[in-house]
C-alpha cells in the first residue's frame, strides 16, 4: 500500500512540472549559459518548469520557430523591433546582453588603424540587413557609404580575414578575436556601442499570446533564468565545465569556454549596473531611430506592448512608524536633558573656580582659536573632497557625452546615404542634444557653486530637492560601489543655504560608502535608505545603512573633529564633524547616531542610522 501510495505522489509532482521549450539563436556555447545553469541546478524545477532547451539548426530561426508555436521562448536580436513595427505581436522578457557582442574585427592592424581606412576594401558581412544593422550604422556614421566599400557574403570561415580574402569581418567579440589570439596574430576591434551605437542582443522573447494565457509561468520562467545567468557569470570556470561535459556539439576546449565567459559577462552589465536583462525604453527608440533612417522600417513599434511587465524590478521604499518615531524622539529628548544638565553643572562648577575677568578671558581666546580651527577644517575638508568630486563629474558626463554621439550619427546617417530627412525629425535630433548639453553645463554649475566657501546665500527651497540633488551628485558612486539607494521623501520647505545641507547630506553618503568597503559587506545586502518625517514645528531625515554599525567605543565620539569612523588609512576624520557643524550651528539642528538591526525583503541587515532634525 505504501508503494503505491508513493508512486501516485511521485507521479503527481512529474504531472505538476510543466513543459517548457527553448529555442537558441545558434550552436551550444557560453553565449547561453544562463540556460543550461538554471536547467542543471533546479532553478527551472522549483519553478514548476521541465526546460527543453533546443540548439539552433539551419532550417529554422528563432522567430519562426515561436510562430509556429514549435517553442514556447526563443533568443533573439534587436532585428525583433522590426517584427513588431510590421504587426507581430512579440514580448521581450530580457536582453541579456546590454551591448551586442557582435563587431568588426580586422587583422591589419598597421593599415587599418581607424574605420576610415576601411575606404576601398571590402567587408565580409552577412546579407541580412536586419542583424548586421549596427556593424553598417557604425561604418557609415564615419563618412563612408555604400560605394567606399565592398560588401562579401560571410562564409563564417575566419580563416578568409587571416588569408586576406577580406579586409574586414563582422564577428562575436566572445570567439572570432580568442581564435586568432591563441593563433599569435595582431587583431584590431571596431564595436558599434564605442561610436554611440548600443544594441541589445540574445533578447530573451515569446508570442503576446502565450504570454498572455501563462502569465506566471512566464514571471517564474524569466526569474528562474536570470538566477541561472547571474550564477553562470559569478562562477565561470565550473559554468565552462558543465557546457563541456553536457552541452559541447562544437568539441570547445574548457580553457575557450572559460575566456569566452569572460569576454560575455562585462557585456551583460550596463555600465557595470547590475541590471542583468534589463530593457530600457530610451535605448529600444535609439535602436527604432537607427532602423529608420536606414530604411529598414517606417513604422514606429509599441514599445510598451514589447516590453514584459516583469522586467523592471519594483523598488520598495522603506519608513518608520509613528511609533518608532515617537520612542526616537523621546530618546533624543532625554539625550538632550541629561547632555544639558551634564554641561550645566562643570559650567556653574568652573565659574566657581575661576575669576570673572579670567573667565571672560578665556573664552575670547576659545572663540578665536574655535573659529580659526573651523577654517582649517572647512578647507581641509573642501580639498579631500575635490578628488571623489572630479571623479563624479566625469561619471555624470559620461553617458550626456555617448547620448550627444549617438544623436549626432543617426543625423549623419541619412545624409550620407541621400535620404531625406524631415524638419520634425530634426529637431527631435537637436532638441536631445541641447538637453544634453544643459544638463553638462548644469553639472559645471552644481560642482562651482558647491566649492565656493564664500557662497552663503539664505534663500526658500525644498529639503526633498537637497535629497535628490544628493542622490544626482553620487548616483555614480553608489553605483559603482554596489550600493542600492532607497528613499521616502516628502515636501518641506526651509529658509538657509541649501547648498551647505547638500554638503553636509554627501558626507553622510560618503560615510556609508567608506564603511561598506571597510567592512567587505555583500554587494547584495548593501542598502542606504534616506527617509524624511515632518511634523509642525520640524522634520526628520534619516541616513540609515546597512555596513554593520559602528564600534560602540567610538560611537559617542564620531562627530568630533578628527575622529573617523573609518579604516586608520582612510578618511580625514573631518567629514561628520562638518556634518555635525552644519547642522547644528547653520540650521540649528540636531543631528546624532545610532546603530539599529531590521530587515528589509525579509534579509535581516545592521547598520548605523544618522538622524537629524530641522526645526521649520
Amino acid at each position: 500500500m505504501k508503494i503505491i501510495l508513493y508512486l501516485l505522489l511521485l507521479s503527481s509532482l512529474l504531472w505538476a512540472q510543466k513543459s517548457v521549450k527553448l529555442q537558441l539563436s545558434w550552436k551550444h556555447q557560453f553565449q547561453f549559459a544562463g540556460y543550461y545553469v538554471a536547467k542543471e541546478k533546479g532553478f527551472y524545477k522549483e519553478a514548476g518548469i521541465d526546460l527543453d532547451i533546443m540548439e539552433y539548426s539551419g532550417d529554422i530561426n528563432p522567430y519562426d520557430s515561436i510562430q509556429q508555436g514549435r517553442t514556447d521562448f526563443a533568443v533573439g536580436r534587436s532585428s525583433l523591433l522590426m517584427k513588431v513595427a510590421q504587426g507581430e505581436r512579440l514580448v521581450a522578457l530580457g536582453a541579456i546582453f546590454q551591448y551586442s557582442p557582435m563587431m568588426l574585427l580586422v587583422t591589419k592592424t598597421e593599415q587599418i588603424k581607424n574605420l576610415a581606412d576601411l575606404k576601398k576594401r571590402k567587408i565580409m558581412i552577412t546579407y541580412d540587413a536586419e542583424s548586421s544593422a549596427d556593424i553598417l550604422a557604425m561604418i557609415f556614421s564615419q563618412g563612408l557609404n555604400r560605394k567606399d566599400v565592398t560588401i562579401q557574403k560571410h562564409s563564417f570561415k575566419l580563416q578568409d580575414l587571416v588569408e586576406g580574402t577580406t579586409d574586414a569581418m563582422a564577428s562575436y567579440i566572445s570567439n572570432e578575436p580568442l581564435r586568432l589570439k591563441d593563433q599569435g596574430i595582431n587583431y584590431r576591434i571596431f564595436h558599434p556601442k564605442d561610436y554611440g551605437f548600443e544594441f541589445y542582443n540574445d533578447i530573451l522573447f515569446g508570442s503576446e499570446n502565450f504570454v498572455t494565457n501563462h502569465p506566471k509561468l512566464t514571471k517564474a520562467f524569466y526569474e528562474a533564468s536570470i538566477r541561472g545567468w547571474k550564477y553562470a557569470f559569478e562562477h565561470i570556470e565550473e559554468t565552462a565545465l558543465l557546457i563541456h561535459e553536457k552541452y559541447n556539439s562544437q568539441k570547445r576546449s574548457i580553457k575557450a569556454l572559460i575566456n569566452e565567459g569572460k569576454v560575455l559577462k562585462p557585456l551583460a552589465y550596463y555600465n557595470g549596473e547590475e541590471k542583468l536583462g534589463h530593457l530600457d525604453k530610451k535605448q529600444l527608440e535609439k535602436i527604432v531611430d537607427t532602423y529608420k533612417v536606414m530604411g529598414l522600417i517606417t513604422k514606429t513599434p509599441d514599445l510598451e506592448r514589447f516590453i514584459f511587465e516583469g522586467n523592471h524590478p519594483k523598488v520598495i521604499n522603506l519608513h518608520l512608524t509613528k511609533q518608532e518615531i515617537i520612542y526616537l524622539s523621546f530618546a533624543m529628548v532625554i539625550f538632550v536633558i541629561v547632555l544639558f544638565v551634564t554641561l550645566l553643572f562643570f559650567s556653574i562648577r568652573r565659574r566657581w573656580l575661576i575669576t570673572k575677568d579670567s573667565l571672560l578671558h578665556i573664552i575670547k581666546e576659545q572663540t578665536e582659536k574655535l573659529h580659526t580651527q573651523n577654517r582649517m577644517i572647512l578647507t581641509q575638508s573642501r580639498l579631500a573632497a575635490i578628488g571623489e568630486m572630479l571623479s563624479n563629474i566625469a561619471h555624470q558626463w559620461r553617458q550626456p557625452l555617448t547620448s550627444i554621439t549617438a544623436t549626432t550619427a543617426t543625423v549623419r546617417l541619412p545624409l550620407q546615404l541621400g535620404k531625406p530627412v524631415s524638419n520634425d525629425f530634426l529637431e527631435a535630433k537637436l532638441k536631445s542634444i541641447e538637453t544634453n548639453c544643459l544638463y553638462l553645463s548644469e553639472t559645471i554649475s552644481d560642482f562651482t557653486n558647491y566649492f565656493r566657501s564664500e557662497d552663503h546665500e539664505i534663500e526658500p527651497f525644498d529639503v526633498q530637492d537637497a535629497v535628490k540633488q544628493v542622490e544626482d551628485l553620487t548616483r555614480e558612486m553608489c553605483q559603482f560601489n554596489e550600493i542600492s539607494l532607497v528613499t521616502q521623501l516628502q515636501s518641506t520647505i526651509l529658509t538657509n543655504n541649501k547648498k551647505l545641507l547638500v554638503q553636509a547630506f554627501i558626507n553622510l553618503v560618503n560615510n556609508a560608502k567608506d564603511a561598506f568597503e571597510d567592512h567587505q559587506v555583500d554587494p547584495h545586502q548593501r542598502f542606504l535608505f534616506i527617509t524624511m518625517e515632518r511634523s509642525d514645528n520640524d522634520v526628520t531625515i534619516i541616513f540609515k545603512d546597512s555596513a554593520g554599525g559602528i564600534d560602540d567605543s567610538i560611537l559617542i565620539s564620531v562627530f568630533e573633529p578628527y575622529s573617523t569612523t573609518k579604516h586608520a588609512s582612510q578618511g580625514t576624520g573631518l567629514g561628520l564633524y562638518m556634518s555635525y557643524e552644519i547642522v547644528t550651528k547653520q540650521f540649528l539642528g540636531s543631528i546624532r547616531v545610532d546603530n539599529l538591526s531590521y530587515k528589509y525583503e525579509g534579509k535581516p541587515l545592521r547598520g548605523a542610522a544618522f538622524i537629524i532634525t530641522l526645526p521649520l
